[in-house]
């Protein structure tokens, strides 16, 4: 039995609930004969994009208590798909920018990266960080930082969240 409860959840409570109610779903349909051998528990746990400090293996122990939990006297396979909580901060997205773009009350930067190379911004709303790979001087400015595409998805950071210096 396979079930997706969402994949931007952050707390590992509601997936240990899911997997007890299937569990106890399972129980009621070996009684009546459907003995079925295989608990799908997909999703796992979101990432908080403009959280603090993230610890990984302490979610993971979270996640897998919850789960230890809610599958009760379950005896047979328990597959997980722990989530983007354990790849979403391990890489970095190196861009150049291209051009700088003012129209009206906007500044755009442009970079040589885009939507095809990180999509996540456009999909899930999700935020990265965006800092400079060499510190400038200067004062910060708001600014959106998007692809050379030309397609309403393809940004980056947009408003008042990116500030540039």
């Amino acid at each position: 039995m396979s079930f997706h409860i969402g994949s931007q959840i952050r707390s590992a409570e509601p997936f240990g609930a899911a997997v007890e109610r299937v569990s106890t779903l399972m129980e009621q349909l070996r009684r009546e004969g459907i003995a079925l051998k295989t608990i799908d528990a997909g999703g796992g746990l979101g990432i908080d994009y403009h959280g603090g400090r993230f610890d990984a293996a302490a979610k993971a122990r979270e996640y897998a208590a919850a789960i230890e939990e809610g599958l009760g006297g379950f005896e047979g396979r328990l597959l997980v798909e722990p989530g983007r909580f354990l790849v979403a901060q391990a890489g970095a997205l190196v861009a150049r920018v291209l051009y700088v773009k003012r129209n009206g009350k906007k500044t755009f930067v442009i970079c040589d990266a885009a939507m095809n190379d990180l999509i996540r911004p456009a999909l899930y709303q999700a935020h990265h960080e965006i800092v400079p790979v060499k510190p400038r001087v200067g004062q910060a400015r708001t600014v959106d930082v998007v692809g050379p595409v030309c397609e309403t998805g393809d940004f980056f950071c947009t408003g008042p969240q990116t500030r540039t210096g």
